[in-house]
């Protein structure tokens, strides 16, 4: 317990529990999962499922605080996988070196932080979560901007419902220039919800609303969702 001294006593024991006890996965080990699941290992989550089938690039590492040069050419997840054992021995890791699509054969979880940079895969978690009444934390970041929020069903409407499933189309070719700051910025809102969702500390979610960050004019604003 040494390793939670400075955090755990922010909760209490049985909140704590709950966060240990909490499963939880992450599509995406890019940029907003490389933070996400630092930080989620680091509280001390109980157990941790990884989903990426990326391959480590050297643009990845302006923003993809988990590695490191030596993990160039390698397979994220498993990178992932290894890196966060080291940092907390005491958290499952489950590395999943593949892509999410509508026939995975997924484990039982209490949550998904989306932490994907497509709108088809966002539609994939869609479909094999939410509709199955698993909780997702929605993040997205671009340029200088960024966004979150948490998706309950029974409580807010999926993501779908909230863009319109006609808006939710991939541009190919788009540029995909991001300011590194902001993608630790949203990564660190997802996984302070992931904490609030385990500990049921319902009324502080992000539910029906949308934090916005801009971090050119260094705003934080959050828009609700009618």
């Amino acid at each position: 317990m040494q390793q939670y001294a400075r955090h755990a006593q922010l909760f209490t024991k049985e909140q704590f529990v709950r966060i240990q006890q909490t499963r939880v996965l992450v599509a995406g080990a890019g940029g907003l999962g490389s933070t996400v699941l630092q930080l989620l290992t680091r509280y001390g989550f109980g157990e941790i499922h990884i989903y990426d089938d990326g391959i480590l690039d050297p643009p990845d590492l302006n923003r993809q605080i988990l590695y490191t040069r030596r993990d160039l050419g390698l397979p994220k997840a498993d990178c992932a996988q290894k890196l966060l054992e080291a940092i907390n021995p005491d958290v499952t890791i489950v590395a999943h070196a593949e892509r999410l699509t509508g026939e995975s054969v997924v484990p039982e979880v209490d949550m998904v932080v989306d932490c994907l940079d497509n709108f088809a895969g966002r539609l994939v978690l869609e479909a094999l979560f939410f509709n199955r009444l698993i909780p997702i934390i929605h993040g997205g970041a671009s340029a200088f901007f960024g966004q979150v929020t948490t998706l309950v069903p029974g409580k807010t409407p999926p993501l779908s419902e909230i863009y319109g499933r006609r808006n939710m189309e991939d541009m190919p070719g788009v540029p995909k220039d991001i300011y590194p700051p902001v993608v630790t910025a949203v990564a660190s809102v997802q996984a302070s919800e992931a904490v609030k969702l385990a500990c049921g500390l319902t009324d502080s979610l992000l539910l029906n609303r949308i934090q916005i960050i801009d971090l050119l004019t260094n705003s934080f604003d959050v828009t609700e969702i009618r």
